[in-house]
């Protein structure tokens, strides 16, 4: 119990002194301003990507078994997914990513004047189904498909 209380006498009569020093930012204050930048940095890079004609979505960790959603992407909208890290990211690349996955989604649907990402969603849910029931289903069902799964979405994203 002595030994408790005399640390504990120690750390109040230390205090001041530390408490004087000028710190420039806290910790969340440092977080914060490092997550806009990164997020900036992200955006940047979206924005001048987009200008030259770059059209991509950067992802980490491990990919996706269904592949149809970034197929679709690609061969309809050259649309291309870009690995910039494996399992192991931090917080940089998070904010990086989704700074610039955000400004590049809303840029390229502002470009083709439609969501293309429910779009590919769409795609990837008929070719699971397709490829579940063992048989190959016509291009018209394909497009009657993606139009009923868009315009759903989009009525739920409204409510």
């Amino acid at each position: 119990m002595k030994t408790i209380n005399i640390i504990a006498l120690c750390v109040l009569l230390a205090t001041p002194f530390y408490a004087g020093e000028k710190k420039k930012m806290n910790n969340k204050e440092q977080l914060k301003a490092a997550e806009k930048a990164y997020s900036k940095a992200g955006v940047e890079a979206a924005n001048k990507d987009f200008k030259n004609g770059v059209y991509q979505i950067k992802v980490y960790g491990m990919m996706p078994p269904n592949k149809y959603y970034y197929d679709y992407l690609k061969e309809q909208f050259n649309v291309s997914r870009k690995g910039v890290a494996g399992c192991m990211v931090n917080r940089k690349i998070i904010k990086n990513v989704a700074g610039y996955n955000k400004v590049m989604m809303n840029l390229l649907k502002d470009k083709y004047k439609k969501d293309i990402f429910i779009e590919a969603k769409a795609y990837s849910e008929f070719k699971n189904i397709e490829s579940n029931s063992g048989k190959k289903l016509s291009l018209k069902d394909q497009k009657e498909f993606i139009k009923k799964y868009v315009e759903d979405k989009l009525k739920k994203e409204k409510k």
